[in-house]
């Protein structure tokens, strides 16, 4: 049997080739590592209703990470486990954000929710980049009463929060990383994500492990962005994509493939 019994994979820019397809040679791979009793589990900042139907709807895909770590979603079952902001946790959050000029986003169970404000004036005033506005339109579902709604919930993934002023979004990221219960990632320049400080794809990794009775040192992880740092920290072994961002590359055991080579292939050649 093999070492290794997880490998957890970010989407873009890791798992996905530079055309965001999940390539023929990775999913050959992916069934044969799955043969051998290893889980390939796609680890996620997007909500699992983000996800694209080759991931989601998946049967090679048992488990997904989303929500940077937020929640474990188990297909079969068709439940999720996770490390949530509570209403009082939550609210505290929004209170801070009052203080900021701020456009955000919530997610719950998997669908993320926004104000309704989406023209190219507004998101440009918030620095979102081309592929976040797409993303935002498409995925996001607006709601009129969004402010009272996120006051409401008890259970939330993580808040996506886009920032005017340079300035403020690196003050915001002080807060956060100082709170006792909070932290936070960025999947985009002008972008900071929170979520419970039990949260991030590095634990997540670990909580699926523990869910799976799989000793924490026979994981690995593959990502090449700054919100993978903490997966690739946490997993026994830790891989950085060729394509990955130097922060990552730093921190990694090695470095592979880019992301245009079948990562899955070259680590059940390589690893398994």
């Amino acid at each position: 049997m093999p070492k290794y019994k997880i490998i957890a994979t970010d989407l873009d820019g890791t798992l996905f080739n530079s055309r965001a397809d999940l390539s023929e040679e990775n999913i050959a791979a992916i069934r044969t590592l799955k043969e051998k009793g290893v889980q390939v589990v796609p680890s996620s900042g997007r909500t699992l209703h983000e996800m694209p139907p080759v991931v989601r709807d998946n049967p090679l895909f048992r488990y997904i990470i989303h929500s940077d770590g937020a929640s474990i979603y188990d297909r079969e079952e068709d439940k999720f486990y996770g490390v949530y902001m509570d209403q009082a946790l939550h609210n505290e959050l929004l209170d801070i954000l009052e203080e900021y000029e701020v456009h955000y986003a919530t997610r719950v169970y998997g669908k993320s929710y926004r104000d309704t404000r989406s023209s190219d004036e507004v998101l440009d005033h918030f620095r979102y980049t081309e592929p976040y506005k797409r993303f935002l339109r498409y995925f996001i579902e607006p709601l009129h009463d969004f402010e009272s709604f996120c006051r409401r919930q008890t259970a939330v993934e993580m808040t996506c929060i886009n920032f005017h002023f340079p300035e403020e979004q690196a003050e915001f990221r002080r807060r956060i990383e100082a709170h006792p219960l909070l932290d936070c990632t960025s999947s985009d320049v002008a972008n900071i994500e929170v979520y419970h400080k039990d949260a991030g794809k590095g634990k997540g990794l670990w909580r699926l492990a523990d869910l799976l009775g799989i000793d924490r040192a026979d994981t690995i992880a593959v990502g090449d962005s700054h919100n993978d740092l903490s997966n690739i920290e946490a997993a026994g072994l830790g891989l950085a994509m060729g394509n990955a961002w130097e922060d990552v590359k730093a921190v990694a055991d090695a470095v592979i493939c880019n992301n245009d080579e079948h990562a899955m292939k070259y680590i059940l050649e390589h690893y398994i």
